[in-house]
């Protein structure tokens, strides 16, 4: 015990600024290279390295000398095949370094073009009752998730929505995809949700919005064709808010620059270990802000 105490007061008796600095750098990466694994779904792609990994081990256990000579070759150059294998990701990544989620990414301007249309439109398609399901991807990238239709790369705009919205249109079952402040495909199918106390009488559109937002960060839109009802996803919750377009820019500027309540449990665990927040009551905080109101899903019968 002596010799573990004597180590690290040892340690920290050595321990410079710049080394401070060096260890900050080294968490900024490694804390990139998770969110980038976890953005591009490369949990399988480092399963399968790791086996490979194995086998290289076991022929050089082995002496298997063909096999252990492709692994040789393999790993040797691994960080080429890593750069191409994430190339669009390690982009992203770079272009992202020290930004803040969503809103953070983008200038006042882009994000009042992004609410003002996305206003324009849900309010417009809420008083003609048309359906619309509308994602807004934030840090996690979906491509693993969303079963995409075409892919549309355009500027964001109300009336290109309400085009592609309206009933008569071969796309409008589908879900529109907005990518970094661009709408990036139309006609995708999400995943739907497989929890069994959602109420019956919610149909297709909010069930799949509801089971995205359940296995990703990304945040749905979307408009019932059944009342014209306008409601927020997000973390698997269901939120109605109101169908004034004057109400629903603000309540859509407030929904998604705020946190989600994960991000909410999370931050106030934090503030809780540091002493800033009382330990008592946090259940019923998170329980009583919960965007979802079961009273109101009840009464709601979409399609």
């Amino acid at each position: 015990m002596d010799e573990i105490v004597h180590f690290f007061s040892t340690l920290l008796g050595n321990l410079r600024l710049r080394d401070l600095f060096d260890l900050f750098l080294l968490w900024v990466l490694i804390y990139r290279v998770f969110r980038l694994m976890e953005r591009s779904g490369a949990t399988q792609i480092i399963s399968g390295m790791s086996i490979l990994a194995l086998g290289f081990f076991l022929a050089i256990q082995f002496e298997l000398i063909a096999f252990h000579w492709v692994m040789e070759s393999f790993f040797s150059n691994l960080f080429l095949i890593l750069v191409v294998l994430f190339q669009h990701e390690i982009k992203r990544m770079l272009v992202q370094i020290g930004t803040l989620p969503f809103f953070g990414k983008v200038s006042s301007a882009e994000e009042a073009h992004l609410v003002d249309e996305l206003s324009k439109a849900l309010s417009l398609m809420s008083k003609k009752k048309w359906g619309a399901l509308i994602v807004l991807e934030r840090e996690m990238n979906l491509d693993l998730i969303i079963n995409y239709g075409s892919r549309i790369d355009s500027y964001l705009s109300s009336d290109l929505l309400l085009s592609i919205f309206q009933p008569n249109s071969p796309i409008h079952d589908g879900a529109v995809t907005i990518r970094e402040q661009r709408m990036d495909t139309v006609g995708s199918f999400l995943p739907l949700s497989q929890n069994p106390a959602l109420d019956r009488n919610l149909g297709t559109r909010h069930r799949a919005a509801i089971g995205l937002t359940e296995q990703s960060d990304a945040v749905v839109l979307l408009v019932s064709e059944e009342n014209g009802a306008i409601s927020f996803v997000r973390s698997g919750q269901l939120k109605l808010v109101d169908k004034g377009l004057r109400n629903l820019n603000a309540e859509l500027i407030d929904f998604l620059s705020s946190e989600s309540p994960f991000e909410k449990a999370v931050s106030e665990s934090i503030a809780m270990s540091k002493g800033k927040l009382p330990p008592v009551k946090m259940q019923s905080k998170l329980s009583s802000k919960s965007p979802i109101a079961k009273p109101a899903i009840k009464n709601t019968a979409v399609k």
